[in-house]
């Protein structure tokens, strides 16, 4: 339990991450099983609580969306469903909409030296990436353009086809 302490006080780490440090650390699978179930049964290990901590620091030091988010936190090993009640604790204190009200004008500034259709495009997919929902994206650039209607709309059309191929 000694090794799995001093990862837990160096990082914050999911259930999953702690469990393939002490594997990977030579430790036999049934110790590292017992000493998870400690850790839980003293809830010094929580993945729900684990998810909460991760989801605000991406959306405040990194300003990532949900879906981002949410891909980070299974690649993590964390389950769906402490993972979406992590979020949603986090999301309920700085929900996406109040984040790309920050974020959204400054990329539009960032790329401001770009011909519009250009710097549209660009500030759709930096957000895209970013992994926030495209209706949101829309609603905040059509706030930034409002001239940018046509564009935004085959932009959001481009979004809906993508979505239903995967």
């Amino acid at each position: 339990m000694g090794q799995a302490l001093r990862q837990l006080a160096r990082r914050d780490l999911s259930s999953s991450d702690l469990r393939a440090g002490l594997l990977r650390g030579g430790h036999r699978r049934a110790d590292v099983d017992r000493t998870i179930a400690q850790l839980r049964a003293k809830h010094l290990l929580n993945d729900a609580a684990f998810a909460e901590r991760y989801t605000r620091r991406a959306l405040v030091n990194r300003g990532l969306g949900r879906r981002r988010i949410a891909f980070d936190l299974a690649t993590h090993g964390v389950a769906p469903k402490p993972a979406a009640a992590g979020m949603a604790e986090a999301l309920e204190a700085l929900p996406e909409a109040t984040l790309l009200d920050t974020l959204a004008p400054r990329l539009w500034e960032r790329y401001s030296r770009l011909g519009l259709a250009q710097r549209l495009r660009r500030v759709w997919s930096q957000l895209l990436r970013r992994g926030f929902d495209p209706a949101l994206v829309a609603t905040r650039l059509r706030r930034l353009c409002p001239g940018c209607a046509q564009e935004l709309e085959a932009l959001e059309s481009s979004a809906h086809d993508d979505a239903e191929q995967d």
